[in-house]
């Protein structure tokens, strides 16, 4: 380990010097909690879904004459985006904005593939997947001026 000299603190990574945390506002650290509700949201209604005996044959099942695990794995991965850039923001990391927005544009393409299903079926999730669409477009907004310059 390198000598440290006053003010240094702990070394990052391979020795490097460990990065300043960046300065997000109120409004991204807000839609970073959001991320995370709606990551850990969206994983536990797909495990709920297969546990409750909805995929008969498993990740061979059809809906619509497509197999539904690549939606299931497309939404696994939205989620795991939101998961990862709420952690990012609420952690002052520079990756955390880019994850978000990633994150955000799939909440914003699930929400309308959703609708798009749901309001002729009148399922009772239309008003989830409104809120999400919703909540995606603000959530733009949000981090749009959610970090400090």
């Amino acid at each position: 380990m390198p000598f440290l000299t006053s003010g240094q603190g702990r070394p990052g990574v391979f020795g490097r010097p460990r990065r300043r945390p960046v300065a997000y506002t109120w409004s991204a650290k807000s839609v970073a909690v959001l991320l995370l509700v709606e990551g850990v949201g969206i994983l536990v209604y797909w495990a709920r879904f297969y546990l409750e005996g909805n995929l008969p044959g498993g990740l061979h099942t059809l809906s619509g004459g497509s197999y539904i695990a690549f939606h299931i794995a497309a939404e696994a991965a939205v989620a795991l985006a939101a998961m990862a850039g709420g952690l990012g923001i609420l952690r002052g990391r520079e990756w955390g904005m880019a994850a978000s927005l990633v994150a955000v544009g799939g909440l914003l393409y699930t929400g309308i593939n959703s609708l798009s299903w749901s309001l002729p079926a009148g399922d009772t999730l239309t008003g989830v997947f409104g809120a999400v669409t919703g909540l995606a477009l603000v959530s733009l907004v949000g981090l749009y001026f959610g970090r400090r310059r």
